[in-house]
């Protein structure tokens, strides 16, 4: 005898595998945001000096939920000290016009293209454990 098809019952089951492995990958994308800052705080040296008003680079590192149009992939977005891109990439050779072009001198490139290096050795290394999630076979009863 033929076996009856059942198409709604298929079709909840697809949804039920899909809604599995976008919580998989969901859980992925905080701990490689938390890997991202843990990288940028170990290379940020410490500063010599404390100024007040101002946050350290290393406490001025923020994360931020990015909502997309499914529940189950909410995003985090790290966002960089203010500063990030004078250590990075130093400064030209700077005048001060108030002061008879008194020399301020230039501050020498710390590590060019560490930010966004970074952020590409996180991302490939997300994204390899999200390949190996969506490579898994999957049985759909």
């Amino acid at each position: 005898m033929a076996e009856v098809f059942d198409t709604e019952d298929f079709a909840r089951s697809l949804q039920r595998a899909s809604d599995d492995m976008k919580r998989e990958i969901g859980a992925l994308l905080r701990p490689a945001a938390d890997e991202f800052v843990s990288r940028i705080h170990r290379r940020y040296p410490l500063g010599r000096k404390e100024h007040p008003d101002i946050p350290h680079m290393k406490d001025d590192i923020r994360m931020g939920t990015v909502q997309g149009n499914d529940a189950l992939l909410t995003g985090r977005r790290v966002f960089g000290p203010r500063l990030a891109f004078i250590w990075q990439d130093g400064t030209v050779q700077r005048h001060d016009a108030t002061r008879k072009n008194a020399n301020r001198g230039r501050m020498p490139a710390a590590d060019p293209g560490f930010f966004e290096r970074t952020a590409v050795q996180v991302r490939a290394s997300m994204l390899r454990l999200a390949q190996a999630i969506l490579d898994r076979p999957r049985t759909i009863h």
